[in-house]
């Protein structure tokens, strides 16, 4: 369940980021630029719960106690949802963006 509200919280801000992107066609190729603030704060989010599981794994070593597994916790799951889906919804827009400027120009 964390897991697929995670996902669906990173399709929303994906679709978030996708319309703050900003899109050229120019003489060059086509050029975007994405809000570079809330992709770096998705890929910190994952990366940040990786490294607190890795601290507690550390912390675990030695007092002999059983290493918790990375799907066991619902935040880690929320984070690699959230992550996930950002990525792929940002990555879905922009090869939808592509393909219609390739109809656009087929058109023509």
């Amino acid at each position: 369940a964390a897991l697929a509200a995670g996902a669906a919280l990173g399709v929303f801000w994906g679709v978030f980021g996708l319309r703050r992107t900003r899109y050229e066609d120019t003489q060059e190729g086509y050029w975007f630029t994405p809000p570079m603030r809330l992709g770096i704060v998705m890929a910190m989010v994952l990366i940040a719960r990786i490294l607190y599981i890795a601290f507690e794994l550390y912390t675990l070593q030695g007092s002999g106690g059983t290493a918790p597994r990375f799907t066991d916790s619902p935040l880690s799951m929320l984070c690699v949802g959230l992550t996930g889906g950002y990525f792929l919804a940002y990555s879905v827009g922009l090869l939808v963006w592509r393909r219609k400027l390739r109809k656009a120009i087929e058109v023509d």
